[in-house]
């Protein structure tokens, strides 16, 4: 046999078996679901010193609310833990004894009362994404009242929850 016929068989043989090898393709379905959440932050209100007798104080706190972009939520904040506090008639309790009455509103003219009841007395809002997300102005105020004007020198404090309800 010739050695450029046998080059070439073999050459003939390469392009053969290559041409043999096929391609199949396929996809698939990528998906998920995106599910309303939400994240609240708030920052602490830390009146100035309250002087029986003297002008109201007034003071604010920031809550920061996180949603999932488009879901609407209400944010309400509790009575704090005083015994006998309610949503419009907060209290600090002092340090050694006493207590101090304190208001908290959802608007500037501290006219609105915020309290813990959807649609009647929280602020509602529409998420935008977990990025910065919305905030939330509260306005404080310790009023200048005769309940106030007993409390006894030391400090005040109370805790109020913030809820996020979406």
């Amino acid at each position: 046999m010739n050695k450029s016929f046998k080059v070439a068989l073999a050459v003939g043989a390469l392009t053969v078996a290559g041409g043999a090898f096929g391609a199949a393709t396929t996809t698939f379905a990528v998906t998920t679901n995106v599910v309303a959440t939400c994240q609240v932050t708030a920052s602490a209100m830390s009146f100035a010193n309250f002087v029986p007798g003297g002008p109201d104080v007034d003071q604010t706190s920031t809550i920061n609310v996180k949603c999932t972009t488009g879901t609407t939520y209400d944010v309400g904040l509790g009575a704090g833990n005083f015994a006998a506090a309610t949503t419009s008639t907060r209290r600090m309790t002092g340090t050694p004894a006493g207590a101090l009455s304190y208001s908290l509103f959802s608007d500037s003219t501290r006219t609105t009362n915020w309290g813990d009841v959807i649609l009647t007395d929280t602020v509602a809002g529409t998420g935008t994404g977990m990025g910065a997300g919305n905030d939330h102005t509260v306005y404080g105020r310790i009023p200048n009242i005769v309940a106030n004007e007993t409390a006894p020198v030391g400090s005040y404090l109370d805790t109020v929850g913030v809820t996020v309800t979406y």
